[in-house]
């Protein structure tokens, strides 16, 4: 037998023993359309609550589960699924309960063509930065009072569609319009399909120097008000980064401000600034201000909290936290609570 022959026979054989419907170019790979799963425990220990000692408890704050996965070559499928705690507060006979929540379950099209990229499922608005985040990428305990008092307690979220434009410049500018049903609010009331909370967003992104970025963005929303009548909101947002590449050398400003008008709550306005500093390798010192308008309340809530994060890994961190908390209503409060905080798995990547 000729090496051709056998050159050729041992070709034939290997293509007869292939699977059937293999590629003959190159071997697909087997955790394509695996799910990137992930899961994060928030365990909480408040130690001081001038309120009382009913509210100085251990609690698991959440334990939330996170699957990514691609459906396809067209769909980019994410679900965020929460077990959740609240501390109890004060004259809170029912104390807390655990409680199931979606936070996210959406897909995403990402080739769309011309630019464009669309969401569909329950997703976080896109109003500023902090709202389209999850609690394990905050730099605080919770979500800022100008956010929860406003939109919800964790922000302005729901069933919706979303529809996100890439401009074809140099600079990075993206347009985002948003229809969506969130659950019934602060400011916004029972919404629909024919009558949904749209939301609109343009945001940028500056490069000062190859150490130094920020965003840029601005949100305006309008929708049925819980008050009756419509409501609708303004809001400014803006976040800055220091990030010079070296082990220990990171510092952040954000801050966010939002106005809004009611049929029949009136108006009002509410905002926060955050900044958070690298002191040393791992320990991050981070000081916040909050205020807002309790829509349909004639009163004012203004917060202000220091904290101390001590982030070992990425997958791990501790964290503690002082705040003050001040109402026209009612006497100031004063929390300190330490949290412990972990994460395996693969979690997507933070936003900016």
């Amino acid at each position: 037998m000729t090496l051709h022959s056998i050159g050729l026979a041992h070709a034939i054989a290997s293509i007869l023993s292939a699977p059937f419907g293999a590629g003959s170019t190159q071997d697909p790979n087997p955790n394509t359309f695996n799910p990137q799963i992930s899961l994060v425990g928030d365990f909480q220990l408040r130690a001081r609550d001038s309120f009382g000692a009913e509210g100085e408890k251990a609690i698991f704050r959440e334990l939330e589960l996170g699957l990514a996965a691609d459906a396809d070559p067209f769909l980019r499928v994410e679900a965020y699924i929460a077990l959740e705690n609240e501390f109890e507060e004060e004259g809170d006979a029912e104390g807390h309960e655990t409680k199931v929540d979606v936070e996210e379950a959406f897909g995403r099209y990402t080739n769309l063509g011309g630019g464009f990229t669309g969401k569909a499922g329950i997703i976080a608005g896109a109003i500023g930065r902090v709202n389209r985040n999850h609690r394990d990428q905050l730099w605080t305990l919770e979500y800022p009072f100008a956010v929860k008092e406003i939109f919800g307690e964790e922000g302005l979220r729901g069933p919706g569609l979303s529809l996100s434009y890439l401009a074809p410049t140099d600079r990075f500018i993206e347009f985002t319009v948003e229809a969506l049903q969130p659950e019934e609010g602060p400011l916004f009331g029972e919404s629909g399909f024919r009558k949904p909370v749209v939301v609109g967003r343009g945001r940028t992104f500056f490069d000062y120097t190859e150490d130094l970025s920020a965003q840029l963005g601005a949100t305006v929303g309008t929708g049925p008000s819980a008050a009756g009548g419509d409501a609708t909101f303004f809001g400014v947002d803006y976040t800055m980064k220091w990030q010079p590449g070296q082990k220990g050398r990171f510092a952040s400003v954000e801050a966010e401000a939002y106005w809004y008008d009611t049929d029949g709550a009136g108006d009002g306005m509410g905002g926060f600034i955050t900044t958070t500093y690298e002191v040393m390798p791992r320990w991050f010192l981070t000081g916040q201000y909050d205020f807002v308008d309790i829509p349909g309340a004639d009163e004012q809530l203004t917060a202000l909290s220091l904290g101390l994060t001590f982030r070992i890994t990425e997958f791990q961190l501790w964290r503690a936290e002082w705040q003050r908390i001040s109402m026209d209503s009612a006497e100031d409060r004063t929390l300190f609570t330490l949290q412990f905080q972990w994460l395996i798995g693969a979690h997507p990547a933070h936003k900016y």
